[in-house]
C-alpha cells in the first residue's frame, strides 16, 4: 500500500553529475511500477480519542533482582512532528536536559535542589500523530510521592509559562544548537537523512532547514506559549517504578542520600 515509487524520496548528495546521476536512477529504478491506491494521510492526533484513556497492563514482568531506585515522570501530549510547535517543544525539552547536566536553576527549581529528586531528565518522543514530551526524576531507596513531584513539576512549567527562561540561557542554547547544525552541515549522510526525513515526515523536502529557521527566531515568547498550551495539568499522565525491596536501615540511607549527599553532589556532573 505504501511502500511505493510514488510514496517515496530518493536522496542524492555529494560531488555528482546530474546527467549521469538521471541515466542511473532510470536504469535502476524505472521497472518500479506506482501504485494509485496510498490513502491520504490520516488524522492521528490524541483529539480523536474519547477521554484520553490509556490502559496499563496489569502483569508487568519484571527482575527479581532488588531496585533501590525509584523513577517518577510525566508524560505531555504535543503536537504531530509536522507542527512547528513540537519542534518548539523540542527545542524547550533540549534546553531542561542542558541546565540538569549543570545543574542549572531550571532543574533545581524541578527537583526542589535535588530534596524531592536527583537525576532530573527531559525527553521528546516525535510522531505524524501525536508526539509526547516526557519529565522524570529519580529517588534512591524511597518510592517518592505520586502528588509532590508531578506538583512541583507543574508549579515549576506554571512559573516558566508566566516567565520565560532566563535570556542567558536560552541564548546559550542556540547558540550551541547553530553551532552543532553548522559542524552537521559536513557530513553528507546528515543532510541526505535530513532531507528523506522533511519529505517523508514533513511533506516537503524543502522543509528540512525549519528547525533552523525557527531556531533562529526562538524566544521566550515561544517557550511561554507552547508551555501553557500543552504542558498542563489537564494533558499530563503520571507513571512511576518504584522500590521493591526494604531494610529496616532502608529510611536512613535514604534520608542521608536524598538529603544530605544528593544535595551537595551531583551525579550528572
Amino acid at each position: 500500500t505504501y511502500f511505493s515509487p510514488n510514496n517515496a524520496a530518493l536522496i542524492i548528495v555529494g560531488d555528482i553529475i546530474p546527467e549521469d546521476v538521471t541515466k542511473l536512477i532510470y536504469q535502476y529504478f524505472s521497472w518500479l511500477t506506482p501504485t494509485q491506491d496510498i490513502p491520504p494521510d490520516p488524522d492521528l492526533s490524541m483529539n480523536n480519542i474519547p477521554d484520553k484513556v490509556i490502559q496499563v497492563q496489569e502483569n508487568v514482568v519484571h527482575t527479581n533482582e532488588g531496585m533501590y531506585f525509584s523513577f517518577i515522570g510525566v508524560n505531555f501530549f504535543t503536537p504531530s512532528s509536522r507542527h512547528d510547535d513540537a519542534i518548539i517543544l523540542e527545542y524547550f525539552s533540549d534546553i531542561l536536559q542542558r541546565d540538569a547536566n549543570l545543574p542549572g536553576d531550571i532543574s533545581k527549581k524541578f527537583t526542589k535542589n535535588n530534596r524531592l529528586g536527583f537525576n532530573l531528565q527531559s525527553w521528546t518522543l516525535d510522531g505524524l500523530g501525536t508526539s509526547q514530551l516526557n519529565i522524570a526524576t529519580m529517588n534512591v531507596f524511597r518510592d517518592g510521592s505520586l502528588n509532590k513531584i508531578p506538583k512541583n513539576f507543574l508549579k515549576t512549567l506554571e512559573f516558566i509559562g508566566k516567565n520565560g527562561i532566563d535570556d542567558k540561557v536560552l541564548n546559550q542554547h542556540k547558540k550551541f544548537k547553530l553551532l552543532e547544525s553548522y559542524e552537521d552541515g559536513y557530513n553528507y549522510s546528515h543532510i541526505a537523512k535530513q532531507l528523506a526525513n522533511a519529505e517523508l515526515i514533513n511533506g516537503d523536502y524543502r522543509a528540512y532547514n525549519r528547525n533552523i529557521e525557527l531556531l533562529k527566531n526562538l524566544s521566550n515568547e515561544d517557550i511561554k506559549r507552547v508551555v501553557n498550551k500543552y504542558l498542563i495539568s489537564d494533558n499530563m499522565i503520571v507513571y512511576q517504578l518504584a522500590v521493591n525491596e526494604k531494610f529496616w536501615y532502608t529510611p536512613i540511607v535514604s534520608f542521608i542520600t536524598n538529603q544530605i549527599i544528593l544535595r551537595f553532589w551531583n551525579p550528572q556532573g
